[in-house]
């Protein structure tokens, strides 16, 4: 088990919220909350650090202070969280506490909500009969799984609104569970309510199966990650709707602490945080790996979502089944990738369904061609954890891999679908549609990768660096390397089968090897140096 020992110190705080949120200020951002970064020169000057909130002129009634971040950081070890009132003043308090010499800055706190696109009734029999695995067909699971289904000792983390961990197609699978918001171990829903209230308190169950239902079982679904472990992670209170996911940094947080390897985080908001960037930045240098939603807003405004669009979070978007677009999801430069997520009625996709998983409920919107606590659903929520299973299938493969060598892997291997999609979206869904196959082919160090003569290969690999060239069939040959985004890093003439690349940053590059009559293009993985 892998504890960041040195990454972690011990919370002086932790602030519990057990009751339904109610946003009346800004509806992207926490009411009556602030960050507070405190300027390095006062926390090394004090014993008593905030000390000056005490001595305010303008009104403020402090309520609660607390160090959210549990992470050894600089700037996150100097930033406190305050609730005050009236929340109605935050802006006014924002800039009052930055005007302060103790204060290196101030931010509002971002509110996250779950990513689900409910689909409706009146329609959902328009995929009755379709194969409920085709999220699985699109991106050659079952090939996949033939070269890794997955390892015990890879925990992912579904950090949500809740997560029912007694189903029977999960109970076997999770073995931490947590609920920061009424602050106990269990990361179940609350009990009660309408079909309809217990399918949106399901939005982490759905998730759950996509990444690790129990597979070849014989009852339910399958899951991509298939043996991979779960950690779940409950962030709305019981009392709410189920619809924030309020304690949803602190949620990625105690993951990361219990020693989750991947994290899914299917939730988001448009508020951005440079706290929080720094947060997940900390997390990505550390080897976890964030995997976030890009949100279902791509049909409207299509803002940037935060966490995925941080540049240390794997940002995830939507495809329907005929690999386009879905209608609904995010697009843009910032995305990483994109995965299956399903339909919209009024797209024009000739495979109209959603993706079919493990919930809480009694199935409601398939209800008549389902039974028992599974149903479909749609949205870059779906998308999010079937990445993260890809994942976890690709670092059970190799255990030692980087954040970077994962993520490069799993950008290679995609699938380029610009053709499948309108011009507008080119270059703007990722790297691609995942491919499971391909994503763990590269991180394996298998497939075909020559051009010609396919009995030639390089050893070791991945390596680090020094590696030798078999088979040639010239002593002479012309070696020329690429990056990953085809980027000619050097080139050179050489006599000698065995290469050094020490010199180069570790991570996925191509190597095109030429000798007087034949050309060769091997991909290879140059793990870091520790």
């Amino acid at each position: 088990m892998r504890y960041l020992k040195c990454l972690f110190l011990l919370a002086v705080s932790i602030v519990i919220v057990g009751s339904a949120v109610c946003q009346n200020i800004y509806p992207d951002y926490k009411d009556g909350k602030l960050y507070l970064v405190l300027e390095k020169s006062h926390i090394q000057n004090t014993d008593i650090p905030l000390n000056f909130l005490e001595n305010n002129d303008i009104g403020i009634h402090i309520k609660s202070v607390s160090q959210p971040f549990a992470i050894d950081s600089d700037t996150l070890s100097r930033t406190w969280q305050i609730s005050f009132k009236p929340a109605e003043k935050v802006d006014e308090f924002m800039q009052y506490f930055s005007n302060q010499p103790e204060v290196e800055f101030a931010e509002r706190i971002p509110l996250t909500r779950v990513f689900l696109t409910p689909n409706d009734p009146l329609y959902s029999s328009t995929s009755y009969g379709y194969d409920w695995n085709w999220h699985l067909d699109n991106i050659r699971a079952e090939e996949a799984w033939d070269l890794s289904t997955g390892s015990s000792n890879v925990k992912i983390a579904i950090v949500d609104n809740a997560v029912y961990t007694n189903h029977v197609d999960l109970q076997n699978k999770f073995i931490l569970e947590k609920d920061l918001s009424d602050n106990d171990n269990n990361a179940n829903p609350p009990a009660g309510g309408t079909s309809y209230d217990k399918y949106v308190w399901s939005h982490g169950t759905h998730c759950a199966g996509l990444v690790a239902a129990e597979t070849n079982n014989g009852i339910g679904v399958a899951g991509i990650g298939y043996n991979v472990s779960l950690i779940g992670v409950k962030t709305a209170p019981d009392t709410s709707s189920g619809e924030y996911t309020y304690n949803g940094i602190a949620g990625v947080q105690w993951a990361a602490q219990k020693g989750a390897d991947i994290i899914s985080a299917s939730w988001g908001g448009t508020g951005y945080s440079a706290v929080n960037n720094n947060f997940y930045s900390t997390l990505k240098n550390n080897g976890v790996m964030v995997v976030a939603a890009a949100g279902n807003e791509g049909d409207g405004s299509n803002p940037k979502n935060y966490p995925a669009a941080y540049n240390a979070v794997i940002a995830v978007g939507s495809t329907n089944a005929d690999d386009k677009r879905s209608s609904f999801s995010q697009y843009g430069d910032w995305l990483d990738i994109s995965a299956p997520g399903g339909f919209y009625p009024d797209e024009n996709s000739s495979y109209k369904i959603s993706v079919l998983s493990t919930t809480y409920n009694n199935a409601y919107l398939a209800q008549g061609a389902i039974t028992g606590k599974y149903d479909i659903s749609q949205g870059t929520s779906m998308s999010t954890p079937i990445v993260a299973g890809v994942l976890g299938l690709m670092k059970s493969g190799f255990p030692s891999a980087s954040f970077q060598t994962l993520k490069n892997c799993l950008i290679w291997g995609c699938d380029n679908i610009d053709g499948l999609n309108q011009p507008a979206y080119t270059g703007k869904m990722g790297a691609g549609r995942i491919n499971a196959l391909n994503s763990i082919q590269c991180i394996l160090g298998t497939g075909t990768d020559t051009i010609e003569e396919e009995e030639v290969n390089v050893f070791p690999n991945p390596s680090y660096g020094e590696m030798l060239i078999r088979n040639l069939d010239s002593q002479e040959f012309t070696l020329m390397v690429f990056d990953i985004s085809g980027k000619k890093i050097l080139s050179r003439q050489l006599s000698d089968n065995f290469i050094n690349l020490k010199a180069l940053d570790a991570g996925l590059y191509f190597l095109h090897i030429a000798t007087h009559n034949k050309k060769h293009v091997k991909r290879i993985i140059i793990q870091p140096d520790n």
